[in-house]
């Protein structure tokens, strides 16, 4: 799933190569942020159960996660806030939550690029895009 974000475009330091893989997205409807097969798939392989928990242990490490950025953004730590997007995009595109994988991507690279004024303009709206994928994905398995 995590590759998907790379398939749309040779240079992975392009944001806009990530801004294809987002437009080109089919299976999440465009009112979701999850990709509801991608979660079947992962349940389909590995069982209801290890599913269920590696969602409760994700949605359990994002605040930690939006908390150290939000931090690192008040300290001006840029490689750190990376770092970050870097973790971020990976967990969000294992859940099918595309969405948030190409906007924490974006950031990832704009860090790699140190685009400061990028980096300072975007990360507010990553970090809400990536609160709604974490409500959609806690209002799938609330009640599991």
């Amino acid at each position: 799933m995590a590759e998907s974000l790379y398939k749309f475009g040779k240079n992975r330091t392009d944001p806009e190569s990530y801004h294809k893989a987002d437009t080109q997205q089919t299976k999440t409807s465009p009112d979701r942020e999850i990709n509801l097969e991608a979660i079947q798939e992962m349940t389909d392989t590995f069982g209801p159960d290890a599913v269920k928990d590696l969602a409760y242990k994700m949605m359990s490490q994002y605040d930690e996660h939006r908390q150290r950025i939000t931090e690192y953004m008040q300290k001006e730590k840029w490689h750190e806030i990376g770092r970050e997007a870097h973790m971020l995009k990976s967990c969000f595109a294992q859940f099918g939550l595309q969405n948030a994988s190409v906007e924490a991507a974006k950031i990832d690279v704009f860090c790699k690029q140190n685009d400061l004024d990028k980096i300072m303009e975007t990360t507010p709206a990553m970090l809400d895009r990536c609160d709604d994928a974490i409500a959609e994905l806690k209002s799938q398995f609330i009640n599991l």
